[in-house]
């Protein structure tokens, strides 16, 4: 065979260490607001130099997982992981120790490179499986499960140690996520000369990859200014918080729609539903002046963006068996999350909340016919469109 036997077949705890290290790979997002506002409050830094620090680590994330895409097939998957959770666990010892704004960007640059061998090695892991879209809707699942913990169980911990707590509580999860590791497979690419070619390049794959950074891109922008949203109409800050934590335990709903469907549905109606729906409740959640609008559309925004994500990982697998593209689309997430933002800025700044909102849909309208071309030409079985090299 070209690509070697499901790695994960007869291997029950495979799946266990696949699911925790990719939401250790998410920590980063995960802890986001928490982190800038710990720089603001706890380290006194401006709110740009936070904003700022913490795009340097996303981008470092992205730029690791990008780099380290093209050849992961060749690498020990379990090896890597491990790599990079002590890389995080240096990191956020190094976040501890230090107090001024250089040093501590030095942390989190390095964090976020450890963070990306994660996200590299743990987004092409399903890709060498028979059942790879279930093991990306169970990773899903893990994310949602471990950000609902960690959301709820930082404040405590943040009252005890200040803003440092948030660099213990990754180290620690981290360290977790290293012991974990060693039930992942390696997935090593041998003694096969398909494994030693280029990453395809073709229309199909430009196109999946563009759709990819678009809708990541989209869905952060979307996220990033939704409690500004709550308050600019006038709910109290309370029942803001209360629903962003309520719609992150429904990402999990929309992880464990994915599970129940698998490819039941094939991958067709889930990317157009993914995308068309996240369209929508962007638009009602930035255009909305009702505690009814900004419920629905924060809500079911996290629901829509967390079930195609599966999909979305399961095309890019599907294109390149040997986990490469996949692992390019870990990177091409954690890019949009760090453009997400900026573009909302803009956005805001020029039109108001609304331009968020249109914006973002026709953004993805854009994104529907190039994820569903590759999709749609995967279900005929025609051949890939090469490109002129």
């Amino acid at each position: 065979m070209d690509i070697c036997d499901d790695p994960f077949s007869g291997r029950p705890g495979s799946y266990f260490s696949l699911v925790i290290l990719t939401a250790v790979g998410w920590l980063t997002l995960i802890f986001m607001p928490i982190l800038i506002d710990g720089y603001v409050t706890g380290f006194k830094f401006s709110e740009t130099s936070a904003g700022i620090l913490t795009a340097v680590e996303v981008g470092s994330l992205a730029l690791v997982a990008f780099f380290v895409g093209g050849s992961v097939h060749r690498m020990n998957k379990r090896l890597v992981c491990q790599s990079g959770a002590l890389m995080v666990v240096i990191g956020s010892v190094a976040s501890w120790l230090v107090g001024d704004i250089i040093s501590m960007t030095f942390a989190r640059v390095w964090t976020g490179a450890g963070l990306g061998l994660i996200v590299a090695a743990t987004n092409a892991l399903p890709a060498l499986s028979q059942r790879a879209e279930l093991l990306y809707s169970l990773s899903q699942v893990g994310i949602g499960l471990l950000g609902s913990i960690l959301i709820y169980a930082a404040p405590p911990i943040l009252s005890i140690y200040g803003a440092h707590g948030v660099f213990g509580i990754e180290g620690c999860v981290a360290l977790i996520g290293f012991a974990c590791a060693i039930w992942l497979p390696s997935g090593v690419m041998q003694h096969s000369q398909q494994a030693r070619t280029r990453i395809p390049f073709s229309i199909d794959v430009v196109f999946a990859l563009s759709a990819t950074l678009i809708f990541y891109t989209v869905q952060t922008a979307i996220w990033a200014f939704a409690e500004r949203v709550g308050s600019n109409i006038g709910l109290p800050s309370a029942f803001i918080d209360r629903y962003l934590a309520y719609s992150a335990i429904l990402g999990i709903g929309g992880a464990l729609t994915a599970v129940f469907l698998s490819l039941r549905a094939g991958l067709l109606i889930p990317l157009s539903l993914g995308f068309l729906t996240q369209a929508t409740f962007g638009v009602v959640l930035y255009t909305g002046s009702s505690k009814a609008s900004f419920i629905s559309g924060v809500l079911l925004v996290t629901f829509s963006s967390v079930f195609v994500t599966p999909y979305i990982l399961a095309l890019l697998a599907k294109l390149d068996g040997f986990g490469r593209l996949a692992a390019l689309g870990g990177a091409l997430i954690n890019l949009g999350a760090t453009l997400g933002p900026v573009l909302a800025a803009f956005a805001s700044a020029r039109g108001g909340y609304p331009a968020v909102g249109y914006g973002s849909a026709v953004l993805l309208l854009v994104g529907v016919p190039l994820i569903l071309f590759p999709a749609i030409r995967l279900k005929s079985g025609a051949p890939a469109v090469a490109l002129e090299t």
